[in-house]
C-alpha cells in the first residue's frame, strides 16, 4: 500500500473517531447543564454547531428543564436564545399539565411558547386551538379554541370559541362561545367563563327549576366567596303564582369545630294573602311580606365552655308548610329557638339554656305568639357520681332552675260550663281576666329543683350486682300571679320527699363460635341479664296547693305519657313539665335484657360489636294493689325494645302493651343495606291515646306504615319513601287513592358517564298539600368535585 493512501484512511479513521467523541462530550455536557437550563434524556442522533450555537436533535428526544418534560421526533435547541423548536409526537409533561401538538416553540428557561394544532390537558379539563399559547407558569391562551370536562367521547358537552384564556386552578374565559351538546351545536353566548379548579370560587351558579302550589319557579343564585373563612349564596327566585322571592345563606367557619351558618329569605305572596284562613278575621292588608330568619352555630370557647344557637322565626304559622326546604318543623305542634351555653367538666356539668317556642297549633296564621310559655332561662349544674376515698359510697347532686314565661296572663282563664270545666281564651266569661285559685291553671313562675344522691354499690358472689341508692328531692315554686285580698294561695309552695331504691341484677353469659384451631375465629358472646328494682318515695311535706292538682297520683301506666286534656278535665292540674310529675309512691320494676356481643379481628386488633339488644320492663305499684276502693291498677304497660345491627340488616323495634286498655303503641324499622349505601326500609307505627277511662273507644288508633329505599351507582343515585294510613287501606273500602297516602317523596340524580353532569329530580308530596317538583342540573365546569358556577 502506497504511504500517501494509508495516510490518507489514517486520517478518515481519526476524523470518524473524533466526532464520534466530539459528540459524546458534548451530550454529556448537555446533561450537565441540568441547573440552568435544560437536560438531554435520550436522542438517537445528535448535531452540533458551535458557531451557530446549534444542537440537532432526532429520533427518540427526551429533554427535561425545569419540572417539565419534551418527547418528540426531532428537537433544535437554540442556545442564543434558550428556545426549543419541537416536531412530531409532540408532548409535554408537567405535574399540572399535559400538552400534546403538532410542533411547538418554546423557551426553555421560563416554559413559556406557542404549540401549533395543541391540545393541553389537566384532571378532566381538556382544551383545544389552532395555536396555544403559553403565557405564564398555568396561563394559557388558544385561538380557534374548544373546551370541555367530560370524559366521554364524544363529550356530553363542550363549548367552542374564538379564543380561549385559560388559567389552571383559576377560570377559562372564552369568546364567541357556542355551547355544544354531543358536538351538536345548541347555543350562542358572547362570552362566558367557567373554573377550572375544585376550590370554592365566586359566580353564578346553574339556575334551577321547581314545580310547587305556588306556581312554576325558575331561580338563579350567586355564589360569593367571601374569604378563607366565609361565603354566602344569594338566589332571586320567581314563582308564576307567589311572586319574586329573595334568598340569602350566608357561612362561617372559625375553628376545626366552629363555625355556623345563616339563612334568610324574603317575598310579597300573592297566594298567601287570597287564602281563606289569612282573610278569615277582618281588616287583613291585600300585601303580606313573608320571611324566615334561621340561624344555627356551635363555638367552642376558652376554658372548657361551648355556645350552641339555634333560631328558627318566620313571618306566618304555614310558612314552614309552603317551603319545607327553607324552615324545618312542619306538622310539630311548635318551632324551637334555642341558645344555650356549656360547660363540662370531668366531675361536673354546668349550663345555662333559654328556649322560645311559637305554637303552630292555631288556625289563624298570622295569630300572635301571647300565649306561648318559653323557658327564660333554665340553669343546671350537675356533680357526677363522685366516690368518698376508698369507702365505697358515691355521691352525685342535680341542680335546676327554670323561669317559666309568656307574654300573656300568668294564667289560663277556665270557666265551669255545667260540671265540665272549659278554657277561657277570650277572658269573656263570669271572671275572666282576674285570677281564680280553683280554676284557672297557672302557666308562668319559677321552679327550683334540689336533689342530691348516695349509693353504695356492691358484688354478691361473682354474679349479683346490688345497687341501693337514697336521695332527697326539695322542689321550690314561685308564681307570677295575684290572689284575691284575703285568699289563703301560697304564691311560693314546695314540696320534699325522700325516695329510696335496690336494684338486683344477675349476669349469666356464654360465648359461641370457638375455633381452638383458628385464635383469630368470629366469636359471639350471649349475655341474660335479669333485673328487679323496688324503690320508696315518702312525701315529707307538699303544700296544700291547685297546681299538684286534687288527685295528684298518677296511675302507673300513665308516668311515661304525655299530659293530655285528661289531666285538666279531670282537675288533676296542668303542670309546667314531667319534673312536676309526683313519683309513685312503692314500685316493683321487673326487667330482662338479652344481648349478643360478636368479636372480630381486624389486622391484629380485636373488635367489638353488640348486634342485639333486647329489653323487657314492667312495674307493679304496690300502694294502688293496696287501695281500699276500685277500680284498681297496680300494673304499668309492658315495654320491650330491640335494636339489632349486622353487615347487611339492621332493626329498631319498641313496644308498650297496656293490659287494662287492651292496646300496643309500637314502631318497628327493618332495614337491609349492603357496602355500596343501598338499602330496603319498612316501617310501621302504631298509636293509642292512653287515658285513665278505660271506657273510650280504643279501636281508634294513629298508624303509618312506610316504605323506603336507596340506590347508590356510579351513575344514578335514587332516594325515596312512601307513608301510607293503613286503617283506610286496601282501597276496596271505599277510600279513593289520595286518603290512604299520607306522604311521598323521590330524589333521583343521574350522573352519566363522563363526571362532568348531572341532573336531580326532587318530587315529594307533604300530608295534605299537593305534590311538588324540582329539577336541579350541575355542570362541573373543572370536574368531579368542582362547584357548579359558570
Amino acid at each position: 500500500m502506497p504511504q500517501r493512501t494509508f495516510f490518507s484512511i489514517f486520517l478518515a479513521f481519526c476524523s470518524v473517531f473524533g466526532l464520534l467523541f466530539s459528540s459524546l462530550d458534548a451530550a454529556a455536557q448537555i446533561k450537565m447543564k441540568a441547573g440552568s437550563g435544560f437536560t438531554l434524556q435520550n436522542a438517537d442522533s445528535f448535531y452540533r454547531d458551535n458557531d451557530r450555537k446549534l444542537i440537532v436533535l432526532q429520533g427518540n428526544v427526551i429533554i427535561s428543564y425545569g419540572d417539565q418534560t419534551v418527547s418528540c421526533d426531532k428537537a433544535t435547541i437554540f442556545e442564543s436564545t434558550k428556545e426549543i423548536e419541537a416536531e412530531g409526537n409532540l408532548v409535554i409533561n408537567s405535574p399540572t399539565a399535559y400538552v400534546a401538538g403538532d410542533r411547538a416553540r418554546f423557551n426553555y428557561e421560563t416554559g413559556n411558547g406557542v404549540v401549533y394544532n395543541g391540545l393541553v390537558r389537566s384532571g378532566q379539563v381538556v382544551f383545544e386551538g389552532r395555536i396555544v399559547r403559553k403565557i405564564g407558569p398555568q396561563e394559557y391562551e388558544a385561538d380557534s379554541a374548544y373546551y370541555t370536562a367530560c370524559e366521554t367521547c364524544p363529550p356530553a358537552w363542550s363549548f367552542t370559541g374564538s379564543k380561549i384564556q385559560a388559567q389552571l386552578g383559576g377560570y377559562a374565559f372564552i369568546r364567541n362561545s357556542v355551547l355544544e351538546i354531543s358536538h351538536f351545536p345548541v347555543f350562542w353566548l358572547p362570552y362566558i367563563v367557567v373554573p377550572l379548579k375544585s376550590d370554592r370560587q365566586t359566580g353564578f351558579l346553574i339556575p334551577g327549576l321547581e314545580f310547587t302550589s305556588g306556581g312554576t319557579a325558575l331561580y338563579q343564585s350567586f355564589f360569593w366567596a367571601n374569604s378563607r373563612s366565609t361565603d354566602s349564596t344569594w338566589t332571586l327566585k320567581n314563582y308564576s303564582f307567589r311572586g319574586l322571592k329573595g334568598l340569602v345563606n350566608y357561612r362561617y367557619v372559625q375553628t376545626d369545630t366552629s363555625g355556623g351558618e345563616m339563612n334568610a329569605g324574603l317575598i310579597q305572596d300573592k297566594v298567601f294573602v287570597s287564602e281563606d284562613s289569612y282573610l278569615a278575621q277582618p281588616n287583613r292588608e291585600p300585601v303580606f311580606n313573608r320571611w324566615f330568619f334561621r340561624f344555627e352555630n356551635l363555638y367552642e370557647l376558652p376554658s372548657g365552655f361551648v355556645q350552641k344557637s339555634n333560631f328558627n322565626f318566620v313571618s306566618d304559622l304555614y310558612y314552614a308548610r309552603d317551603f319545607e326546604r327553607e324552615v324545618p318543623g312542619y306538622g310539630s305542634p311548635a318551632l324551637e329557638n334555642r341558645f344555650s351555653l356549656t360547660k363540662n367538666t370531668q366531675n361536673t356539668h354546668s349550663s345555662l339554656d333559654v328556649s322560645h317556642y311559637t305554637n303552630n297549633l292555631k288556625s289563624d296564621p298570622i295569630a300572635q305568639n301571647f300565649d306561648s310559655v318559653h323557658r327564660f332561662p333554665e340553669l343546671r349544674y350537675s356533680i357526677v357520681d363522685q366516690m368518698f376515698d376508698q369507702s365505697g359510697f358515691v355521691f352525685r347532686l342535680d341542680t335546676n332552675y327554670v323561669n317559666y314565661a309568656r307574654e300573656d296572663y300568668a294564667y289560663d282563664d277556665v270557666w265551669l260550663n255545667g260540671t265540665n270545666r272549659e278554657l277561657d281564651t277570650t277572658r269573656t266569661q263570669v271572671g275572666g281576666g282576674q285570677f281564680n285559685e280553683d280554676l284557672d291553671v297557672i302557666r308562668t313562675g319559677q321552679r327550683f329543683d334540689f336533689t342530691p344522691e348516695i349509693s353504695r354499690p356492691f358484688m354478691i358472689g361473682e354474679m349479683i350486682d346490688i345497687l341501693p341508692y337514697l336521695n332527697f328531692r326539695h322542689t321550690q315554686y314561685a308564681f307570677d300571679v295575684s290572689p284575691s285580698t284575703g285568699s289563703t294561695f301560697q304564691t311560693s309552695p314546695y314540696r320534699q320527699y325522700v325516695g329510696g331504691n335496690i336494684a338486683a341484677r344477675m349476669r349469666f353469659s356464654g360465648i359461641y363460635g370457638i375455633d381452638e384451631t383458628d385464635p383469630k375465629d368470629r366469636r359471639i358472646k350471649h349475655e341474660i341479664e335479669p333485673e328487679i328494682a323496688v324503690s320508696s318515695f315518702s312525701l315529707i311535706h307538699e303544700s296544700e296547693h291547685s297546681f299538684f292538682g286534687g288527685q295528684s297520683q298518677l296511675p302507673v301506666f300513665r308516668i311515661n305519657e304525655p299530659m293530655s286534656n285528661s289531666d285538666f278535665a279531670s282537675g288533676r292540674g296542668i303542670q309546667f313539665d314531667y319534673r312536676d310529675r309526683p313519683p309513685i309512691r312503692k314500685l316493683v320494676t321487673f326487667g330482662l335484657t338479652n344481648r349478643l356481643i360478636e368479636k372480630t379481628w381486624e389486622g391484629e386488633n380485636p373488635k367489638y360489636q353488640e348486634i342485639v339488644d333486647f329489653r323487657l320492663q314492667q312495674s307493679y305499684d304496690i300502694d294502688e294493689a293496696r287501695k281500699d276502693t276500685d277500680p284498681k291498677y297496680p300494673w304499668s304497660d309492658i315495654s320491650a325494645l330491640l335494636e339489632a345491627r349486622t353487615r347487611h340488616f339492621e332493626t329498631l323495634t319498641s313496644v308498650n302493651y297496656y293490659p287494662y286498655h287492651n292496646a300496643t303503641n309500637t314502631f318497628t324499622r327493618l332495614r337491609g343495606k349492603d357496602s355500596l349505601g343501598n338499602f330496603l326500609e319498612v316501617r310501621f307505627s302504631q298509636k293509642y291515646r292512653i287515658t285513665e277511662n278505660l271506657s273510650e273507644d280504643y279501636t281508634n288508633r294513629d298508624e303509618n306504615l312506610g316504605f323506603g329505599a336507596g340506590i347508590t351507582h356510579k351513575y344514578l343515585n335514587l332516594a325515596g319513601g312512601i307513608d301510607y294510613q293503613p286503617t283506610h287501606f286496601p282501597r276496596a273500602l271505599g277510600q279513593p287513592f289520595s286518603s290512604v297516602v299520607k306522604s311521598w317523596t323521590a330524589d333521583l340524580m343521574l350522573k352519566p358517564p363522563g363526571n362532568c353532569w348531572s341532573v336531580r329530580t326532587l318530587i315529594r308530596q307533604k300530608i295534605n298539600t299537593e305534590p311538588e317538583f324540582s329539577l336541579e342540573f350541575g355542570f362541573l365546569f373543572g370536574g368531579e368535585g368542582t362547584a357548579n358556577v359558570f
